[in-house]
C-alpha cells in the first residue's frame, strides 16, 4: 500500500469517528480517498465503509439522512446523495470489489426479517435462500454446531441495511432527532464489520421528522435513483434487460457485478428488487415456501424441510406488525416505479402504464403461490393483458395485496391509516397522484381533534356533498349519478386530478382485480368500526377511494361486468374470452 493511500484510508477512518463531523467534507473525503485507493480498494472496505453506513444510517451516532432530512443545508444534501449515487465512484467501487470477491462482511441473523430467520432455522430453508440472488454463492451457512451465518458481499450489504434504515427507522426513532449513546468501549469493531455488528445492538434508530415531504426527503431520492439504475423502464420502441422470468438466479450473490453493461444492471436489478421484497413485503406469518415438505414426527429441526412446528416461537411474530410510515412511502415510490411509465416524474394528467406488452421486472424470490382452482391449471391469462397479467406484476401484486389486506383488516387504532390508502391508491388509480385528496379532506383533517364523537364540525356538509356524489355512481341512481358527473374533480391543491383512459388502463385494474373486488368492502368495513375512535379519519380515508370510482363511472362498469363473468363461470364454468387476469390472490 501506498503511504499516501495507507494515510487517506487512515486518516478518514479518523474523522468518521467524530461524531459531528461535517457531511459535505466528509463525503468529499471519501471521494478522494477513493480516487487514491484505486489500485487496491480493500483497505476502505475493511477499514473505511463499515464506519461510513454507521454515519450514513445512524446505527451508532448521528444519522446524516436524518439530519439532512431535518433541514440540513443544500451542500450536505447534494453531497451526500452524490456520494451515494449508483453512478458514483463508491458504487463503482463496491463494483469493482465484488467482482473481485475481496470482502464479505457478516451480517447479524437477529437484524433479518423475520421470515428469512425462519428459513435460516433448517438445512431446507438454508437451501432456499441460496436460490435468492442475495443469499447465493455460499453467503448462506452453517457452523458445525447447526447455528446459521450470512456473509454478504458489499452491494449486499450495503443494500441490506438500506432496507433495514427504512423497515426499523421512521417510527423508532420518534423523529426527534435525539442522538443515542454510542456503542462501548471494548465491542468488537475492528474487523470487516465490526462498526455495523456493535451497531446492531438496537432497533432504534434516529427518525425522521413526522409529516416531512417526501419528495425533498433524501431516503426516497435515493431509492428513486436506485430504482431509475438497477430497475430501468423500458423506453418506448426499445427492447427491454431480458431477464429470466422460469427460474430464480443461483449464486447471483457473489458474481454478479462481475458481469459488465447490460448484464450487471440486469443482475445488480435482481439482487436489489430482491431485497426490497425480503425487507419490505414479507412479514412473520409468512406461508412457507409450499414446494418443501413438512418435517417428519422428530426430526431434527436443524437437518429437516422447514415447517413452523420446528421454527422457535421467539421467531415468529405472536401478532400484527404494522409497516411503519417510512416503509408505506417506500413501497409506494415502488408501486409508482413498476406501474406508471416515468414512476413519480410523471403528470397525473398523463400518466401512462410502464407494464407494456414486454416484461422488464424480475421475479422476486418470495412468491406467494396462487391456489389452484378447479379445471383452470395451466390457464394463462389473456394476452391483451401484457405484461401487468405477467409472471413478474402478478407476483409483485400478490404480494402488496396481502399487505394491504392484513392492514386494512388489522390496522391499530392510534396509528393514521392515510399512507397506508396511498400506498393503495397507488395500485388502485395509478393514473392518479397517490396523494390526491379531495378539497374536503382538507376540512375532515382540521376538524380531527382527540379522535373522539361521532360527527366533526366544520366539513360536515362537505363531506356528505363528497361521498354523497362518490357513493352515486355505486348506485343505481341515474339522477344522482347524471349529477355527479357535472361536478368537477379537484384536489387539495386545486389541479384537476387525472382521468382514467381505458386503452391504457383496462389491463392493469383486469390484473389487479382484488385490490378492487375485494379491498373495496373490506376497506367500508374497516372504515365504519374506525369512525368510532376517528371519525374524521375514516371519513377521510374512504372518501379518497370512493372518489376514484366516482371520477371514473367506467371503471365500474367493468367492473360489474367482470362480476357477472365470475358468477357465470361458478354457476357453469364456461367464461368467455378464455379468462381473466388477477385471480387467485388469496393469501
Amino acid at each position: 500500500m501506498a503511504g499516501s493511500e495507507y494515510n487517506s484510508v487512515s486518516n478518514l477512518s479518523n474523522t468518521l469517528d467524530i461524531r459531528q463531523s461535517p457531511v459535505a467534507r466528509t463525503c468529499g473525503e471519501v471521494s478522494t480517498c477513493l480516487a487514491l485507493s484505486r489500485d487496491n480498494y480493500r483497505p476502505f472496505f475493511e477499514q473505511v465503509f463499515p464506519k461510513l453506513l454507521g454515519r450514513v444510517f445512524g446505527f451508532d451516532g448521528v444519522c446524516w439522512l436524518s439530519h439532512i432530512s431535518r433541514g440540513g443545508t443544500v451542500n450536505d444534501a447534494s453531497a451526500l446523495l452524490d456520494l451515494l449515487s449508483p453512478t458514483g465512484k463508491l458504487f463503482a467501487a463496491m463494483r469493482t470489489v465484488d467482482s473481485d470477491q475481496l470482502v464479505k462482511y457478516h451480517f447479524p441473523t437477529e437484524r433479518l426479517p423475520t421470515h428469512t430467520q425462519v428459513l435460516l432455522a433448517t438445512a431446507a430453508g438454508r437451501a432456499e435462500l441460496a436460490t435468492w440472488p442475495q443469499y447465493g454463492g455460499g453467503a448462506v451457512n452453517a457452523d458445525a454446531s447447526g447455528r446459521p451465518h450470512v456473509h454478504l458481499n458489499v452491494l449486499c450489504y450495503y443494500l441490506a441495511w438500506f432496507a433495514f434504515y427504512v423497515l426499523r427507522g421512521g417510527g423508532a426513532g420518534g423523529g426527534d432527532g435525539q442522538e443515542r449513546r454510542p456503542a462501548p468501549e471494548g465491542a468488537p469493531g475492528a474487523g470487516l464489520a465490526g462498526s455495523m455488528l456493535k451497531a446492531a445492538g438496537s432497533l432504534r434508530l434516529p427518525g425522521r421528522t413526522a409529516g416531512s415531504s417526501p419528495h425533498g426527503n433524501p431516503l426516497y431520492e435515493l431509492l428513486r435513483s436506485y430504482l431509475h439504475h438497477f430497475l430501468p423502464q423500458p423506453a418506448p420502441g426499445a427492447a427491454p434487460i431480458q431477464r429470466n422470468h422460469s427460474s430464480r438466479l443461483v449464486n447471483g450473490g457473489s458474481g454478479a457485478l462481475a458481469l459488465s453493461g447490460a448484464s450487471s444492471t440486469a443482475a445488480g436489478g435482481d439482487i436489489f428488487y430482491s431485497v426490497l421484497v425480503e425487507w419490505w413485503l414479507t412479514d412473520g406469518e409468512e406461508p412457507l415456501p409450499m414446494a418443501m415438505p413438512q418435517a417428519p414426527p422428530g426430526g431434527n429441526p436443524a437437518t429437516s424441510p422447514v415447517h413452523p412446528a420446528s421454527v422457535p416461537q421467539t421467531i415468529r411474530s405472536l401478532a400484527y406488525e404494522a409497516p411503519s410510515p417510512d416503509v408505506l412511502r417506500a413501497l409506494t415510490v415502488l408501486v409508482r416505479h413498476t406501474t406508471v411509465a416515468g414512476g413519480d416524474a410523471g403528470g397525473a394528467t398523463s400518466a401512462s402504464a410502464a407494464q407494456g406488452l414486454v416484461p422488464w421486472l424480475p421475479l422476486p424470490p418470495v412468491v406467494v403461490a396462487p391456489p389452484q382452482v378447479a379445471g383452470r391449471s395451466g390457464r394463462r391469462p389473456p394476452a391483451a393483458l401484457g405484461a401487468a397479467g405477467g409472471p413478474a406484476a402478478q407476483a409483485l401484486g400478490r404480494r402488496l395485496y396481502r399487505l394491504l389486506k392484513r392492514a386494512l383488516s388489522s390496522w391499530p387504532e392510534q396509528r393514521p391509516i392515510a399512507p397506508v390508502v396511498t400506498l393503495w391508491l397507488a395500485l388502485l388509480a395509478p393514473w392518479r397522484d397517490p396523494d390526491y385528496a379531495p378539497v374536503e379532506c382538507n376540512a375532515l383533517a382540521d376538524n380531527q381533534s382527540d379522535g373522539s364523537g361521532a360527527s366533526g364540525g366544520g366539513g360536515g356538509g362537505g363531506l356528505q356533498r363528497q361521498l354523497t356524489r362518490a357513493a352515486s355512481v355505486m348506485l343505481p341512481d341515474p339522477a344522482a349519478a347524471a349529477a355527479a358527473a357535472a361536478l368537477p374533480s379537484r384536489g387539495t391543491s386545486g389541479a384537476l386530478v387525472g382521468r382514467y383512459e381505458a386503452r391504457a388502463w383496462q389491463p392493469h385494474v383486469l390484473s389487479h382485480l382484488p385490490m378492487y373486488g375485494v379491498l373495496v368492502p373490506l376497506a367500508a368495513e374497516a372504515a365504519q368500526a374506525r369512525a368510532r375512535h376517528r371519525p374524521h379519519e375514516a371519513a377521510a380515508s374512504i372518501l379518497r377511494v370512493l372518489d376514484v370510482f366516482a371520477a371514473a363511472p367506467e371503471v365500474v362498469e367493468m367492473l360489474e361486468a367482470v362480476e357477472a363473468e365470475a358468477a357465470r363461470f361458478a354457476a357453469f364454468g364456461t367464461p368467455r374470452g378464455g379468462g381473466g387476469g388477477g385471480g387467485g390472490w388469496a393469501t
